[in-house]
């Protein structure tokens, strides 16, 4: 059995859930120095790491095979990605590596939840995995932090306790936040649950007005107005990386469609001449490659890093 004082490089992969093993959002991270305070993620394929390399995440299957080279160094991490719903609580410092006893908070959050829950790689905390419609947030009281995309948490696969099956917990992360903060309800599920998210297929609007209208709404796509706008979206951004931009959150919200990525684009302010120029090799156009690339990199890469 694992020492379970410190999990790091010992990986239980039978226990991680199903819904995880099938997602493409693996990493390896390592310990940014001596202390094990930080942790930086990194790309198996050369060990790049993912904050330089525009977070390149791998199967699960590709995690096995790194775990097994001399390179690898800590452990494995799972991206969380907002296509799929998947959400990570983190609750640090909240057991005792030795005795394995947690505290009474940590206690209350688990049972709340009641999903995939798993010990820290030091043993020291726990990470809770599940499914939930809700925004990113940060919440810092009893130790707990709730992350939706944009952020990766180690595996172990090392379960606490009984909590080994992931679940839907939308319903139950609502109560658990009201409690927390002291706000009702209503009031915590209007604030924690997007109104609007990312529709996915078959549910993608025809119509691209009604696409549009919803993707400009939606609180982590704000920048999507400024690009289709044409307005200064980033100092020192040449025009090719707007473009590539606007097409990666066309694709975001379009699906596997380029050709309707290319309709969008072209009803925008950042339209020019410069779209339909010839660039390939077998004559691609300007237009096609970026539209195409962009659908490509969101199937590849779905856990993105926006510009």
């Amino acid at each position: 059995m694992a020492d379970q004082n410190n999990l790091t490089n010992t990986i239980g992969w039978t226990a991680i859930p199903p819904e995880m093993q099938q997602c493409p959002y693996w990493v390896g991270w390592q310990f940014k120095d001596k202390t094990q305070t930080a942790m930086r993620a990194f790309h198996f394929e050369g060990m790049k790491n993912v904050l330089k390399s525009d977070v390149l995440w791998s199967s699960l299957a590709e995690a096995k095979i790194a775990v097994s080279s001399p390179l690898f160094n800590d452990g494995i991490g799972f991206g969380l990605s907002p296509i799929d719903n998947l959400c990570g609580i983190d609750l640090d410092h909240c057991r005792d590596p030795k005795s394995g006893a947690i505290t009474k908070s940590a206690r209350e959050i688990v049972e709340a939840v009641n999903s995939y829950t798993e010990i820290s790689p030091l043993g020291d905390g726990l990470h809770i995995f599940l499914r939930a419609n809700v925004r990113s947030h940060m919440l810092r009281k009893s130790g707990l932090k709730l992350f939706s995309e944009r952020h990766f948490l180690p595996v172990t696969g090392h379960t606490f306790e009984s909590f080994s099956v992931l679940g839907d917990r939308t319903d139950a992360l609502v109560k658990l936040w009201s409690k927390t903060t002291g706000k009702c309800i209503a009031e915590t599920r209007r604030v924690l649950v997007p109104s609007l998210r990312r529709p996915l297929d078959p549910l993608v609007p025809k119509d691209d007005q009604t696409l549009l209208h919803i993707a400009m709404r939606v609180n982590h796509d704000h920048k999507l107005k400024d690009l289709w706008n044409n307005k200064k979206f980033r100092p020192g951004a040449c025009g090719a990386n707007k473009d590539f931009s606007l097409c990666l959150r066309l694709a975001y919200w379009c699906g596997p469609d380029p050709l309707r990525v290319d309709r969008l684009f072209r009803s925008s302010k950042r339209m020019s001449d410069t779209w339909g120029t010839v660039i390939g090799p077998q004559g691609e156009t300007y237009g096609r490659m970026l539209s195409e690339g962009a659908v490509k990199y969101q199937q590849r890469f779905s856990f993105h890093k926006w510009q």
